[in-house]
């Protein structure tokens, strides 16, 4: 009879020790689970961070990519007109100094400064014209990218000219 009294006790001591095997078996299918959410954290944090780094690194792509636009297509060729100018004064000197030695009266100083004059004038309307540095930003809605080409072109054509057609063509 005592066996009868503790039968439901031995059934639930029973069944306690069940639960608990089964859970110590879980144990490490739970410890599992946690050390993956762990991980998903790890990487989601440096998900964001690569996506923080690659958006920077966008951004600065886009304003070198904006600087070689304005490098290639308005500085290069302004460079190569005031380059085109340079010589075609080094030219004068070199005709004035050949006039001094070979004893003509030398005239050419009055020419040289009335082309240099002309010459930045002129140079002055182009930058003018071509609007300040922030409009080539192609954040700027000014101007598009074909203007831009568009323009590093008709500089570069100017450059190719000869000095006094090119400077009658920047007009």
């Amino acid at each position: 009879t005592a066996f009868r009294t503790m039968w439901p006790s031995f059934v639930i001591v029973l069944v306690n020790e069940i639960c608990v095997m089964s859970l110590l078996g879980s144990l490490d299918q739970i410890d599992r689970i946690q050390s993956m959410r762990g991980r998903i954290w790890v990487f989601e944090t440096l998900k964001a961070k690569v996506t923080e780094v690659m958006g920077k690194v966008e951004q600065e792509f886009e304003q070198i990519e904006q600087l070689q636009s304005m490098w290639l297509h308005r500085s290069l060729p302004s460079l190569s007109i005031l380059g085109q100018i340079h010589t075609h004064l080094a030219d004068l000197d070199r005709e004035e100094k050949q006039a001094i030695l070979e004893g003509s009266q030398a005239t050419l100083g009055a020419d040289r400064l009335e082309f240099l004059r002309g010459a930045n004038v002129k140079f002055s309307s182009l930058q003018q014209k071509l609007g300040g540095l922030e409009e080539w930003n192609k954040d700027s809605r000014s101007h598009s990218e074909e203007w831009r080409e568009g323009v590093g072109k008709l500089l570069q054509g100017c450059a190719n000219k000869g000095v006094h057609d090119m400077i009658e063509m920047i007009e």
